[in-house]
């Protein structure tokens, strides 16, 4: 439900979705409109100015690669404990 503000057509774009961990929901909805539009490398950049709370980041690409911030995996389950 993304648009492009040039055309007014939904953006076109090789992400699935992204999705955003934060203490907050309010900045994690925010944040995951925002980095969708930044691409993977913005969001590290925009990560990095820490100028939002802290935040991590999962890009999942049409192709089904994913790429994520480094401290995305911690959130991960990984199975049975």
């Amino acid at each position: 439900h993304l648009i492009d503000t040039k055309t007014g057509y939904p953006c076109n774009s090789d992400l699935a979705s992204v999705s955003i961990i934060s203490d907050s929901s309010f900045e994690a909805d925010i944040l995951s409109t925002v980095c969708y539009y930044l691409d993977y490398d913005k969001t590290i950049e925009l990560q990095n100015k820490d100028i939002v709370g802290d935040f991590e980041a999962e890009f999942i690409y049409k192709d089904g690669s994913v790429r994520r911030t480094m401290g995305f995996e911690r959130y991960e389950h990984k199975g049975e404990d």
